[in-house]
């Protein structure tokens, strides 16, 4: 007759709920996302103020979001 231990915690991946490669795809998405506002913030930051009016934006708010996003 044998006995074997386990240490439970070598094999619990489950830090809040997710999986390594769960959470480092989690993080590598919202860069992204995080990297796109940014892009869309410096690029509206272009328009003249008539256009930015045009859509419903205006420049203290996309810099806000732009510094967000930074």
């Amino acid at each position: 007759m044998s006995v074997t231990t386990v240490f439970d915690g070598a094999l619990n991946t489950k830090r809040s709920g997710k999986s390594v490669v769960a959470r480092f795809f989690a993080n590598v998405i919202r860069a992204r996302e995080l990297q796109a506002q940014r892009q869309v913030a410096e690029t509206l930051l272009k328009l003249d103020d008539a256009s930015l009016a045009a859509i419903g934006r205006d420049r203290a708010t996309l810099r806000k979001e732009l510094a967000a996003a930074s």
